[in-house]
């Protein structure tokens, strides 16, 4: 029988489900897949992301849309300049 936990709403937990919730957790959530894949951005924009030039890819999207630095880091998951 599979181990479970209670939330704070008393419902109860996989051990798979109480890990994601734990705070500090490392992983990341990004857009990029969405990006490549979507119409939304240019096509200059999509193909520097799959080339992993995502520091190109910001510079136009920000140039594109009128993005900020911290704008574009948040979308991109890079570290702006």
């Amino acid at each position: 029988m599979e181990s479970k936990h209670r939330n704070g709403d008393n419902k109860l937990l996989t051990p798979d489900q109480k890990s994601a919730q734990t705070s500090g957790s490392t992983s990341s959530f990004s857009l990029i897949p969405l990006l490549l894949t979507g119409q939304s951005i240019s096509p200059e924009a999509r193909q520097a992301l799959r080339e992993n030039r995502v520091k190109d890819a910001a510079v136009i999207l920000m140039e594109e849309y009128g993005l900020s630095w911290v704008e574009a880091d948040n979308l991109l998951n890079i570290t702006a300049c």
